[in-house]
C-alpha cells in the first residue's frame, strides 16, 4: 500500500486516494478542474486468489447504477469492458475479479498476478482512461 500511496502522488490532477480500509481502496477520480466525478471502489478480498473487484460509487459515495454512455471511451476494438449487474456497475478488464472470473480459462489469475496489467497503479490508470473526464455527467443515474 505504501507503493499506492507513493505512486499516487504522481497523479494528483487526474486521481486521489481517499480511503484506504483493508480490503478495500476508494478513489476519486478528478475532472480537469479537479472537481470529483466519480469513486472508483476496489475490493482486495482474498487478494492472493483472487483479482480486486472494481465497482463505481457517486462522489457522495452510493452505488453508481448507470454510466452516461457519452462518458466511456471504448478500447480499439469499440469494447467498453463494463459489466452492468443488478448491483451496480463493474469492470471487466485484465486485472479484475470480473474478466479472470469469466475468462478464467483462458486468462488466469494465479498466472498473470503478476504481470504489468495487473499492477495496481497501471489497472486504476487503465479503468481512468475508459472515463471521459471532461464530461461533467458520466453518472446516469444512481440508487
Amino acid at each position: 500500500m505504501d507503493e499506492l500511496e507513493e505512486k499516487s502522488k504522481i497523479y494528483t490532477c487526474i486521481w486521489k486516494i481517499t480511503t484506504i480500509f483493508y480490503p478495500n481502496i476508494f478513489i476519486d477520480v478528478l475532472s480537469p478542474k479537479g472537481n470529483s466525478l466519480i469513486i472508483l471502489s476496489l475490493n482486495f478480498r482474498n487478494y492472493n486468489y483472487y483479482p480486486p473487484q472494481v465497482g463505481f460509487l457517486t462522489p457522495d459515495k452510493k452505488l453508481v447504477n448507470r454510466l452516461n454512455p457519452d462518458a466511456i471511451i471504448p478500447d480499439e476494438q469499440g469494447i467498453k469492458h463494463l459489466i452492468k449487474h443488478n448491483n451496480g456497475v463493474w469492470v471487466c478488464t485484465p486485472g479484475t475479479y470480473e474478466y479472470h472470473n469469466f475468462y478464467f480459462d483462458l486468462d488466469r489469475w494465479e498466472l498473470e498476478r503478476y504481470g504489468s496489467t495487473c499492477n495496481i497503479v497501471e489497472l486504476i490508470n487503465r479503468i481512468i482512461g475508459m472515463i471521459d473526464r471532461s464530461n461533467e455527467n458520466i453518472i446516469e443515474s444512481a440508487f
